[in-house]
């Protein structure tokens, strides 16, 4: 069967086609960086200049690299220089989220109503598809084949074919459109230039209704319909949709209030979902006993979720107010079995989900032997049948080859993908990770990033992943704004991590007004913290020429650092400095003298930046026994950063110092004691993975206790999860891995927090 062109193909093919044309015309002025071509952009007499650059950044022509990004860039700067095909062509990358762009319909056909208004017959085309469809603005058939005509008369042959074929939908229509219901998405092949047709037209039947579209709106109309029939499953279903965003917008209070009907006609399955909600607060007012209640009474519905989570409550107990607070391991015993049996009848039953949660406790040991293998037949017989959080479960097997399971991560990756084309979050979200890490298919940043504003903030750890990837946006994509943005919709969903990190941006931004206050105020350790925030972009924009200023007012006032920092951004360049060799050269023999005044004075860690000088041999001669001897004079005056980087020259050699593991484990070791964290992070992964020592997981252990009990939170998380799974040759023992948790949670570690809430309600929170 021929298989059509995706819609979008003929309206790009045909906007490079015109760009193709235009640029063939243009005599704009050659550039071969991005410093030069803006340069060229904002000089131009002509803003068409700046679209034919982003149309070689597009088309990677002219000597230029081929980057989206770059292109977006610089057709928005022909836009905003109100060249018409520049607004198009932006538009285009804002609509369908290309070029590392959000995915914003709206704002995108606004951008083809500037391109269309201001002569651009491409951009008549692009809005009046997004009126035939009612993406980004309402449905409205009328304006689109006006806009379609208005084209096809400026010469876009596809926009005749649009407008023919507007015309005949319009036609067969028994309904306003605005009142039939229409795809999320524009059905493939609708309005596309085929190369050759197998199959003559069809006359239309205009006496026929047009075939309803099965979709959200469909399944949601459906599901309602039931529930007002009173059958609770159609109301658990629609109480999920508005729950997981699942095609319906997001409505926890709606959906608890269906959840409410359908377990009061007893389904069990919703009595558990509710309890879920309650328990956490989750778009509804936190009610831990009466989500207790709805626990007992979902399993007394024979629910699986219901009575695994019951039983999970009891193994454990529950501190909180009004929860379990008496554990009663034997009767948590009693309700597991109860689950496993309930999620092995209603899986033979042919019920999906059911499949997951019984799959699950095989596979962890649940109530029965553990059997890995079982366990993943059942996972795939779930997800086989439809259930996205058991294609999510197996798919995280795969990719991480658990439990004896095969490495299979391209396998993974589809499963995922399946996931999240379903609608489920985490399963965007574990794509996304998939495209960030290249782990089973090709890296893309931007894909990535795509991915996790889908999943968030429905799934609120998405949002970490996301403000992050906004942070250190790839190509010069960065976006604070933006990352502040997923931030505060991960911490309003419940993600410590994400509160933490608005907290970090805030004081960030704080210190960065701070420092620059006490910069003019002549402090010049001051000069050198902003001119670093300006260079990392952290707490203010990132703007490497301006750090170049603020780095030569460090170093002017005496700040070896600072010096150091002129020197590096002088001699590697970046954007907007030029590379300078020579006053590269003036910067680092400048921090010379002062590092070695500090380094014997009251300063002992400038020792070791005069030894990163002599072990870099750039600016000075390279020289193994200075590079030791200055180390070993700063960790000698107890300055514990310094002793790591002694300890790692000694484990790992380089700059021709000899390696001495022994001697390397007792500089480590004294560092690590004294709470350097950096210093027992090298013992860990050393002793761990085998790097330059000998593996020894009853070491690694040993450091990991040493720094959990000098403060260092992050490792009392990481002690806490080798008693919950049984890693470093630990009995798997839950119940001892909570204190180290809420140690980490106590000392600062948000994850520890979260991973404290989440063994306690573990059960309850997991996929069924």
């Amino acid at each position: 069967m021929h298989r059509p062109f995706p819609r979008w193909l003929p309206v790009l093919l045909s906007s490079l086609a015109l760009l193709v044309a235009r640029a063939a015309a243009a005599d704009t002025p050659s550039c071969l960086s991005l410093t030069a071509c803006r340069q060229v952009c904002e000089a131009a007499r002509d803003p068409v200049d700046c679209f034919n650059i982003g149309l070689r950044y597009q088309k990677g022509l002219a000597g230029l690299p081929q980057n989206e990004a770059m292109s977006a860039f610089f057709y928005r700067r022909a836009c905003d220089r109100n060249v018409a095909a520049g607004c198009t062509n932006y538009g285009f990358y804002m609509y369908w989220g290309r070029a590392g762009l959000t995915t914003d319909k709206a704002r995108g056909a606004a951008l083809y109503a500037k391109g269309c208004n201001g002569g651009d017959s491409v951009g008549c085309n692009n809005l009046a598809s997004a009126y035939a469809w009612g993406q980004g603005v309402p449905a409205d058939l009328d304006a689109a084949i006006r806009l379609f005509r208005k084209a096809c008369d400026a010469g876009v042959q596809l926009a005749c074919k649009n407008a023919k074929d507007t015309e005949i939908r319009r036609a067969a229509m028994p309904r306003p459109p605005e009142v039939a219901p229409r795809p999320a998405e524009p059905p493939p092949g609708e309005g596309v230039i085929r190369e050759k047709d197998p199959t003559p037209p069809q006359p239309v039947v205009r006496a026929m209704p047009p075939r309803p579209v099965a979709g959200p709106a469909v399944a949601a109309d459906h599901h309602g319909r039931g529930c007002v029939a009173g059958a609770p499953a159609a109301c658990f279903e629609l109480a999920l949709m508005y729950l997981h965003s699942w095609g319906l917008p997001a409505k926890p209070a709606h959906a608890a209030a269906l959840l409410g009907q359908a377990c009061d006609a007893g389904h069990g399955e919703a009595c558990a979902r509710l309890a879920w909600m309650l328990a956490d607060g989750k778009g509804v007012p936190r009610d831990v006993p009466r989500s207790i209640e709805l626990l007992q009474r979902g399993c007394a519905a024979r629910s699986g979720r219901a009575c695994r989570s019951l039983g999970a409550l009891y193994r454990w107990g529950d501190s909180r107010q009004g929860g379990i607070a008496q554990k009663d391991a034997a009767l948590g015993d009693r309700l597991t079995a109860q689950a496993l049996a309930h999620y092995r009848r209603d899986c033979d039953a042919a019920e999906p989900r059911a499949c997951t949660g019984y799959g699950n406790m095989i596979w962890y040991g649940e109530g029965t032997a553990r059997d890995p293998e079982s366990g993943r037949a059942m996972l795939q017989r779930a997800c086989d049948g439809g259930d996205l959080e058991g294609c999510e479960r197996l798919g995280g097997i795969y990719s991480g080859g658990e439990r004896g399971t095969a490495l299979d991560r391209p396998r993974g990756v589809s499963l995922y993908r399946r996931a999240c084309d379903g609608g489920l979050a985490v399963g965007c979200a574990r794509l996304a990770s998939a495209y960030r890490g290249g782990a089973g298919i090709e890296k893309n940043l931007y894909r990535a990033r795509e991915l996790l504003t889908r999943a968030c903030p429905k799934d609120p750890y998405a949002c970490w992943d996301l403000g992050k990837a906004w942070e250190v946006g790839p190509d010069g994509s960065r976006d604070d704004a933006r990352a502040e943005g997923a931030y505060r919709e991960g911490c309003e969903g419940g993600d410590a991590q994400c509160c933490g990190a608005l907290k970090r941006m805030k004081i960030e931004t704080s210190s960065a007004a701070l420092a620059l206050k006490a910069c003019d105020a002549g402090a010049a350790p001051q000069c050198l913290a902003y001119a670093d925030m300006l260079k990392n972009g952290r707490g203010t924009a990132q703007d490497a020429s301006s750090a170049l200023g603020f780095y030569l007012r460090a170093c002017e006032g005496g700040i070896g650092s600072g010096c150091v920092g002129l020197g590096t951004l002088l001699r590697n360049g970046a954007s907007g400095v030029t590379a300078d060799a020579a006053g590269a050269t003036e910067a680092f023999k400048k921090a010379v003298p002062i590092f070695t005044k500090e380094c014997n004075g009251k300063k002992p860690e400038s020792c070791a930046e005069l030894a990163e000088l002599y072990c870099d041999g750039t600016m000075l001669p390279k020289d193994s026994r200075k590079v030791v001897q200055l180390l070993e004079r700063g960790c000698g005056r107890k300055h514990w950063g310094t002793c790591n980087r002694l300890g790692a020259r000694l484990l790992r050699g380089g700059c021709g110092v000899h390696v001495s593991p022994a001697k390397a484990v007792a500089t480590l070791g004294k560092a690590c004691e004294a709470g350097d964290e950096m210093a027992c992070e090298v013992l860990v992964y050393g002793y761990q993975e085998g790097y330059h020592l000998k593996k020894d997981q009853a070491q690694a252990l040993k450091w990991i206790q040493k720094a959990c009990d000098k403060g260092l939170g992050r490792f009392c998380q990481r002690l806490g999860y080798a008693h919950e799974w049984g890693d470093y040759g630990l009995t798997k023992d839950p119940s001892k891995a909570l204190p180290f948790y809420k140690r980490a949670c106590d000392q600062g570690v948000s994850y520890g927090c979260s991973k404290q809430k989440a063994l306690t309600e573990r059960l309850r929170t997991a996929p069924p």
